[in-house]
């Protein structure tokens, strides 16, 4: 294990991109622990993190984002907890309005009023939100079942009044009994 032990090289978090990047280079080193003015930690500067400064992101293996959402079938979409209420209004043609929340994510736990867990679901302005998955205490992504249009006196498609402002909460267990 000795032989493949190396030291670990610690670098001034003030220390700028281009001294950073020298330093890794001359010392062969594609990792660096940056310390603070009083010698604590304050974070981890990898090759590929100096890198995305320059030239911008970089997409490898080990960085699979889960897109913002995606359409399931026709009526059902899995969105993303961090997805802004009013990304999903503009690209779906809703109007969902909460004072409380800014994402789905938001809308979903305050509607529960706890901590989210997958399975669980609500409703709110007609449309069923259903957690599918957190991470840590967040909702991570959620299947988001929309209603189905009805026909305004001008043809176009309109959400049911009645939901605008109702919300209901089911856990998997209501959700099986209805």
């Amino acid at each position: 294990l000795e032989q493949l032990i190396r030291p670990a090289f610690f670098v001034p978090e003030s220390l700028a991109l281009e001294q950073m990047l020298d330093y890794f280079r001359q010392e062969h080193v594609q990792i660096a622990i940056a310390v603070d003015e009083f010698g604590g930690t304050a974070g981890l500067v990898t090759l590929e993190d100096l890198a995305e400064e320059i030239i911008g992101e970089i997409q490898d293996e080990s960085d699979f984002e889960i897109p913002p959402f995606n359409e399931v079938d026709e009526r059902t979409l899995r969105v993303r907890g961090d997805l802004l209420l009013d990304e999903l209004n503009q690209h779906f043609e809703l109007d969902l309005e909460h004072d409380e929340a800014e994402t789905v994510g938001g809308l979903i736990m305050d509607a529960l009023g706890h901590v989210a867990t997958p399975g669980e679901s609500v409703e709110y302005a007609g449309i069923q939100f259903e957690v599918e998955s957190t991470e840590g205490l967040a909702v991570e992504t959620a299947l988001v079942y929309l209603p189905q249009p009805e026909n305004g006196s001008n043809g176009e498609n309109v959400l049911p009044e009645d939901g605008i402002h109702g919300v209901t909460a089911r856990t998997d267990d209501e959700t099986a009994q209805a």
